[in-house]
């Protein structure tokens, strides 16, 4: 006896069936007016995870996937055209839509596709990106307060010496005077008053600190030598914006490669100065990804017609390239 269910037309139909219910991702397929022509059983769990109902009418699921408000324990983490929702398992699905031609009629199709591992991915980078925020958050703010520190020793350092000359100046006066001593004797004793007073005014003669000098106390305090060959550009921009590059490769140096020293290496081209960056820690194991501060130091840089290279191999190394004007680029 023949079996009905090895028929061609049922072994086709079952068989299809069969096969877009088991498909891993959700399918459905409606007419223009939503009314629902094919549906596979994962596509009809979606709709009772995301919207609490089932799926019906296909125009209106795709307006509470992409606009309403998820049922309980479901959450909408991407928005626009193509959402994605994270179910109360921990599952996160991807849901797109688009409009086909079948024997010349309009057919919408909606899919939903498993994006959970991207997912997870996704949190954990943004996770460690939050951490390095935070670091450089701080390695930033320990720049400034290194800066402030050094800034008020050295007013301190000021205040002890003028301190101590004028205590000195004080007990040549009274020797002076009690000796009567002549106007000879006097004339220095009237110049280290001078230098006092200069002092109390702010005008006494300090040695300069330039913003390299503080760099390399700062890299010197992180456990980092900051070595310069070369000399900086008279032209204050182009020199702000080495010392920024160079800032951003110390912060990276510590912070990415565990270095003990960086090696700044300045030449001149006509017109343009450029540094050479490296240092001696260890070198990334891929293609370098740019972060917030990589990012926007090429930014200013280009922004001020400038360049920025960054290479992995064999060691990593910046390479800064700036216009000078003609006046610098003369010198």
């Amino acid at each position: 006896m023949r079996n009905p269910f090895m028929t061609r037309e049922r072994l086709a139909r079952s068989s299809v069936k069969e096969s877009f219910d088991n498909l891993p991702m959700g399918m459905c397929f409606a007419n223009p007016h939503g009314f629902v022509l094919l549906l596979n059983r994962r596509m009809s769990g979606l709709s009772h995870a995301v919207t609490g109902s089932a799926l019906q009418d296909a125009e209106a699921f795709w307006t509470a996937v992409t606009e309403g408000a998820p049922a309980p324990g479901a959450e909408r983490i991407r928005y626009g055209t193509a959402p994605v929702i994270r179910l109360p398992d921990g599952t996160a699905w991807a849901f797109s839509r688009h409009v086909l031609t079948l024997e010349g009629k309009p057919v919408t199709q909606l899919v939903a596709s498993d994006v959970t591992e991207l997912d997870d991915a996704r949190l954990k980078l943004c996770e460690a990106n939050a951490k390095l925020k935070v670091m450089n958050d701080r390695l930033k703010q320990y720049g400034k307060d290194l800066i402030e520190v050094t800034a008020r020793e050295e007013r301190l350092d000021t205040k002890v010496r003028i301190h101590d000359e004028l205590g000195r100046a004080l007990l040549a006066t009274r020797r002076c005077l009690g000796e009567n001593e002549g106007d000879e004797a006097a004339a220095p004793i009237l110049e280290l008053w001078r230098r006092d007073i200069s002092a109390l005014r702010g005008s006494a003669e300090a040695k300069p600190r330039t913003t390299m000098t503080v760099l390399a106390d700062a890299a010197r305090t992180l456990g980092v030598s900051l070595r310069v060959e070369g000399e900086l550009p008279a032209e204050k921009g182009a020199e702000t914006l080495l010392l920024s590059a160079v800032s951003e490769a110390l912060n990276n140096a510590v912070r990415h490669a565990g270095a003990k020293s960086l090696t700044v290496v300045l030449s001149r081209s006509p017109g343009a100065v450029c540094a050479g960056i490296t240092n001696d820690g260890a070198p990334p194991e891929g293609e370098i990804a740019e972060g917030g501060g990589l990012t926007a130091l090429r930014r200013v840089l280009e922004a001020n017609g400038g360049t920025l290279e960054i290479s992995s191999a064999p060691v990593f190394k910046m390479t800064v390239t700036l216009p000078l004007s003609e006046e610098v680029a003369s010198r």
